[in-house]
């Protein structure tokens, strides 16, 4: 899902893409490439202070040792 949601945010669908995400993320809250894209997502849109929370979740969820 992380994979759709990237494409979906690269082809400049971002509403859909950030549904995608936001759903992996609920099936598998550790994944840091899905907050990494998230933040991608947020930062994109303008929304820096979002984006940095999303880095931040990927950045804790690294030092845990998940991927």
């Amino acid at each position: 899902m992380t994979g759709k949601g990237m494409v979906l945010s690269r082809m400049g669908k971002e509403q859909e893409a950030e549904e995608v995400l936001q759903t992996a993320l609920q099936f598998n809250p550790n994944p840091v490439r899905t907050y990494y894209e998230l933040g991608l997502l947020y930062e994109k849109r303008g929304d820096f202070v979002q984006a940095n929370t999303e880095y931040k979740k990927g950045i804790e969820k690294f030092k845990q040792g998940r991927k």
